[in-house]
């Protein structure tokens, strides 16, 4: 058996004090110090606006609906367009037998003739002072009465072809061909303007973002999120929301008036949309972990300027994907603590690692 000297066994006992002085200086005091400040992080809170997102799904509908009804009675003899088409404003879509109204135009112009030759002949007599002034009166208001009669016949017989009024979608024809229609009566058919077009949704009586949109409806700007336009978003501006709830479907309706030009979308199409513009000015946003709800109520625990734990009552807001909004209980310049929440307690003082910035709408 080896045996080693007296020196050796001194070196060795100098080096094992030596490496276990050299761990003691970097790791001694955390077994020394049970009641070490613990370390917490914080966000400084600063006022800012908040972007709210929207969504809802939507039912497309016409915006208007245009009944389609004769200006003039006669046999309609023709349909001019194929039942379902999209049709461009003026498009022709009904022809009705001119023979009648032709005929009144005859003879709407040959009594413009004979009223004419009548004016004429007193105008002639009343300078040579041999008929009365009224007699010419009667001549000149008899002319232009015939005159007004012709153009109206040149006009209904303009009406015998019944034009779209507007760009849309013409439904089938609600009277065969050979059928009297009467002026100003009968609708012939329905057609569907489709420029713009309308979004209908609803906001459940509980959603939290109803409020917002209410109160922000003018500037909010709705756009359509669909598969169906992808080469160009279609977008509008909210027309009309309800007072009330609606019996049949237990929403809050409401109605957005999109422009459709292109006619990318259709009546009854289903499709995603957003409310965009929709924000809180100079709200407060933290992280919904920083949150604690207690018998109290909810608080935020806060550091103060002596390093110390302050417990917070404030009142919650909408949950948004960057965070909780507080709406009343803290201010700018509070310190909101975000980790390092489970072991503290009021008024035991913390050391702050790395402060954290607030959520802010362009992150």
């Amino acid at each position: 058996m080896q045996r080693f000297s007296p020196k050796f066994y001194i070196i060795t006992l100098v080096l094992i004090g030596f490496l276990g002085y050299q761990v003691w200086q970097k790791f001694g005091h955390k077994f020394m110090q049970p009641n070490m400040t613990p370390m917490v992080s914080i966000i400084a809170i600063q006022p800012d606006k908040i972007k709210l997102d929207a969504e809802y799904n939507a039912r497309i509908n016409a915006s208007q609906e245009v009944a389609i009804i004769p200006r003039v009675t006669a046999t309609l003899i023709k349909k001019l367009y194929n039942e379902g088409d999209f049709v461009k404003k003026d498009t022709p879509l009904f022809e009705l037998d001119k023979s009648e109204l032709i005929e009144a135009m005859n003879k709407a112009e040959a009594g413009l003739k004979l009223a004419q030759l009548s004016f004429q002949r007193v105008q002639k007599l009343t300078k040579q002072r041999v008929v009365s002034e009224s007699e010419f009166e009667n001549a000149d208001a008899s002319f232009k009465q015939a005159e007004a009669a012709y153009q109206l016949a040149k006009i209904n017989l303009d009406y015998a072809i019944i034009k779209a009024p507007c760009d849309g979608y013409v439904n089938s024809s609600n009277v065969d061909e050979g059928n009297i229609v009467q002026a100003n009566q009968t609708v012939i058919t329905n057609m569907y303007k489709t420029d713009t077009l309308s979004a209908e949704f609803g906001f459940s009586d509980k959603d939290p973002l109803l409020t917002y949109v209410q109160d922000q409806k003018d500037k909010i700007q709705v756009t359509v999120l669909d598969e169906k336009t992808p080469t160009k978003a279609l977008t509008g501006k909210i027309s009309y929301i309800a007072s009330n709830i609606d019996e049949k479907t237990g929403t809050i309706k409401a109605k957005a008036t999109l422009d459709n030009a292109g006619n990318i979308l259709k009546a009854g199409n289903f499709v995603r949309i957003s409310l965009d513009n929709l924000a809180v000015e100079n709200g407060i946003i933290i992280p919904d972990k920083s949150v604690i709800a207690g018998p109290m109520g909810t608080i935020v625990y806060v550091v103060t300027e002596e390093n110390k734990v302050s417990p917070k009552p404030v009142s919650l807001g909408l949950l948004t994907k960057k965070g909780r909004i507080i709406t009343g209980g803290l201010q700018a310049g509070d310190k909101v603590i975000t980790e390092g929440l489970i072991k503290l307690r009021p008024d035991m003082i913390v050391e702050i690692q790395k402060p954290e910035e607030a959520p802010k709408e362009n992150e």
